[in-house]
């Protein structure tokens, strides 16, 4: 347990057992607030991350499972590479563990069926002499797990298009080779022998397949128990175990997979480093898509983009850009300490060495003058692929930016974030292995393992990790002082009162009606601050939604607009097929108008909560705070001047009880950050797909897809509904922002409900009320009162840590 959480736990128990009890006879109007804010923070404990996910991105073919297993083990090949088709679009996940082992949760049973209805409606020109031969044998017993018929059907459709992907996905399963060509009649027969039917098309199986489709219907089990599967080496037997590990990853067993995660016995990953392997962009397909984007924009603490010697080229910003990294951050563009950090891990830097040297001996050549070891030239190349990838990112991000100058300086603020956090690494894993191979007969031409640059990104995750969870303890730890310091200056105050000697009514009356001619002015000046403050959050925060919400639709449709334009290099074909399939397709051009219009208006929307509404709201509650606190330190500074008969500390402990909420309400909203992203994209969607699917439906009933001109026809149907967007989601995004200032404002009240007349606190301070007097009078509980609060105030201290 970490200091912080073990202090924590510390203040807790004070709080229940010794401040509590005293609060609740003394003033009970003020413990719910105090149970709210411990509340508050025992969730923040909770919250804390127990592990620090690197999400590893890049296109398939870049070297992401090389670039893993180099960093968790460079002698073993934990992961291995390859898998195809949507199903195996699966994020795989590496942990820390003392031993190996992996566990495996198996797509639902729906997910197989549909694999087989898109395979039969893919070759049914092939299967035309038979009726449906994937119906299930129990249609009640696995109603819920069967696609309904108008979802098959539209799956299928896409399987027809797509069909050589299908079948390699059957083939991998049944053949355990994605390539090997192997008769339709065959596969057929072999999935249906996997799904508990008979064959019926006259074939035999083979020996080796038979063990795998034995394999397939054991994980189908697990499927439909909905339970997962897990491995651990047996008997040392290490080589089964990877073998084992590598059928679920990439090999037969792959396309069942939904879940995959690896414990390893890594020291890298031994304190919370996790690395998620997310589907490589050359994965067919929506999955990858909503794979990368539930990770990058929920759970990732660090982004590992793996790009070859090129560089970030335009596909490779795109993906950033899609995977909706910058828009996460857009939220928290003046706040970034918990943002994910971009590290990139630039491979196949030894193919340019290797270029460079034989350019070298070229020119050498005949000179006697030997070239450069290998060695230099990668090291070289090292350095120039730094400098390049710096450059490249801000050039990418710049070129992303709005041209508004509203949301292009929060895009902006975003850029320059991720560019001072920014982490670059040219890598060889294949060097860093060879090296610590020592391999006599395939040598490294690196002499150091440093050299390779896999122990830099090593101790760079780590250290990450590391920093990532302090921060959030430190925040923890600011967050336990602070409640410490209003709960205990509350205490505080009450002891105060009572330690105070009796005095005569007419001498406590003649201090109250020179205080009353004091506090004359600041009371004026109080009515007007709390005039504006109330007005600021009941009417002009209201009205400056109203005109954000206007001002950031504009916007979003200038860049719905810009998006359309861009598809105007789409084919005809996909188009064609998007507006068949409601304005969703995944062609060369990858089409989902519903998303990518709510994407480009959640941005703008997100600004102006983040840049504009929180941060007006931070700035004048903080003002008026400090107002507050201005006029109360005026009575402070006048009680101070009246010598004995004023109860100074008494003063200036509720000057302090007025700080410490002040100091709160500086990270107002904060907490409210995670849900506005998840509603504001999830509403938006929710709200523009129905009418984008019915005009897309309308447009296909009259047949305006056929024929002549229809490439024109549909960008003029996507425009036109295009338009129609902003006054779609108006009222939504205007509900979401009043939503979430509306809770704002409540945490901002329930913190000033204990100050709601400061003054007249502070002068309560100085002068007892007659009631208070005689309540003070009475001795014995006046004892009783002052032992409890003293033994309150020694078990704080006793608990060794300060506010």
């Amino acid at each position: 347990m970490s200091s912080e959480i073990e202090n924590l736990s510390k203040v807790k128990s004070w709080y229940l057992e010794n401040a509590k009890p005293f609060l609740l006879k003394l003033q009970p109007e003020k413990v719910a607030d105090f149970d709210k804010d411990l509340a508050n923070l025992m969730a923040k404990a909770e919250k804390i991350p127990k592990d620090f996910s690197a999400c590893v991105l890049g296109n398939s073919g870049v070297g992401k499972s090389t670039l893993i297993n180099s960093i968790v083990d460079g002698t073993t090949t934990v992961l291995p590479s390859g898998g195809i088709g949507p199903l195996t679009a699966q994020a795989l996940t590496v942990k820390h563990s003392h031993e190996p082992k992996f566990e495996v949760e198996y797509h639902l049973l729906g997910n197989f069926w549909r694999l087989l209805f898109g395979f039969e409606k893919a070759y049914q020109s092939e299967l035309r002499d038979k009726d449906s031969i994937f119906t299930p044998l129990n249609p009640e017993a696995e109603e819920t797990e069967v696609p309904s018929p108008s979802r098959s059907s539209a799956i299928s459709e896409e399987a027809a298009e797509n069909r050589l992907e299908r079948r390699k996905t059957i083939q991998l399963m049944i053949t355990g080779n994605q390539d090997k060509e192997t008769p339709i009649h065959y596969l057929v027969d072999c999935m249906r022998q996997v799904s508990g039917r008979p064959r019926i098309m006259g074939t035999i199986v083979d020996e080796g397949d038979a063990a795998r489709i034995k394999r397939i219907t054991e994980a189908l089990k697990f499927a439909k128990q909905k339970i997962s599967k897990n491995f651990a080496v047996v008997d040392s037997k290490k080589g089964e175990f990877l073998e084992e590990l590598r059928y679920h990853a990439s090999g037969f067993l792959a396309p069942l997979i939904k879940n995959l995660t690896v414990y390893w016995p890594s020291e890298v990953l031994q304190n919370g480093v996790t690395l998620v392997d997310l589907p490589g962009v050359g994965i067919s397909g929506d999955v990858y898509r909503e794979v990368t984007r539930k990770w990058i924009r929920e759970k990732s603490q660090a982004i590992v983009l793996v790009v070859d010697h090129r560089g970030i080229t335009d596909a490779v910003a795109q993906l950033l850009r899609s995977s909706e990294f910058l828009t996460r951050l857009i939220y928290t563009a003046d706040d970034p300490i918990e943002d994910p950090v971009l590290v990139v891990a630039v491979t196949k830097i030894d193919d340019i060495a290797h270029s460079a040297r034989d350019d070298e001996k070229q020119k050498l050549a005949g000179q006697g003058i030997k070239p450069k070891p290998l060695r230099d030239h990668f090291l070289f190349e090292c350095t120039k692929a730094i400098s390049m990838i710096k450059s490249q990112v801000r050039q990418q991000l710049e070129s992303m930016a709005s041209t508004d100058p509203e949301i292009g300086s929060t895009q902006r603020q975003v850029i320059e974030n991720i560019l001072n956090t920014l982490q670059v690494f040219p890598v060889s894993a294949l060097q860093y292995r060879k090296f610590l191979a020592n391999d006599e007969e395939d040598q490294s031409f690196i002499n150091s393992e440093e050299q390779s640059n896999i122990p830099a990104i090593q101790v760079s995750l780590q250290n990450l990790a590391k920093k990532r969870k302090s921060d959030a303890l430190s925040n923890l730890d600011e967050n336990r002082q602070l409640f410490l310091t209003r709960t205990s200056a509350l205490v505080g105050i009450i002891r105060e009162k009572w330690v105070e000697e009796t005095r005569a009514k007419e001498e406590a009356e003649e201090l109250r009606e020179k205080l009353r001619i004091f506090m004359e002015p600041l009371r004026t000046t109080l009515a007007i601050r709390q005039g504006e403050f109330r007005g600021f959050l009941n009417n002009a925060i209201p009205t400056r939604i109203e005109d954000l919400v206007a001002a950031a639709l504009l916007q979003a449709e200038k860049e719905i607009t810009a998006y359309l334009t861009k598809l105007k290099d789409a084919h005809w074909g996909t188009l064609k097929a998007s507006v068949k399939r409601r304005g969703v397709f995944n062609g060369a051009t990858a089409i989902d108008l519903p998303r990518e219009f709510a994407f480009r208006i959640e941005e703008p929307i997100a600004d102006a909560w983040g840049k504009k509404i929180l941060k007006d709201i931070r700035t004048k509650t903080k003002e008026y705070g400090e107002n507050c606190l201005t006029l109360v330190k005026q009575i402070v500074e006048w009680a101070m001047k009246q010598g004995n008969r004023v109860p100074v500390k008494l003063v200036q402990a509720q000057y302090e009880s007025i700080k410490t909420d002040v100091t709160k309400l500086n990270s107002v909203g904060k907490d409210l950050i995670a849900e506005l992203r998840d509603k504001v994209k999830t509403q938006l969607i929710e709200t523009i797909e129905p009418p984008l699917r019915a005009g897309c439906e309308a447009f296909v009933e009259k047949n305006d897809h056929i024929g002549t001109g229809v490439k024109n026809r549909i960008l003029e149907l996507y425009s036109l509904m295009a338009k129609e967007v902003p006054d779609i989601v108006k009222e939504d995004a205007k509900n979401i922002l009043t939503t979430l200032f509306i809770e704002v404002r409540k945490e901002i009240l329930s913190v000033f409900e204990n100050h709601q007349d400061p003054l007249q606190d502070a002068a309560n301070a100085i002068v007892a009320t007659r009631e208070e007097y005689l309540n003070r009078s009475n001795s014995q509980r006046k004892k009783a009162v002052l032992l409890e609060g003293k033994s309150v105030m020694e078990k704080y201290h006793a608990i060794g840590i300060s506010s």
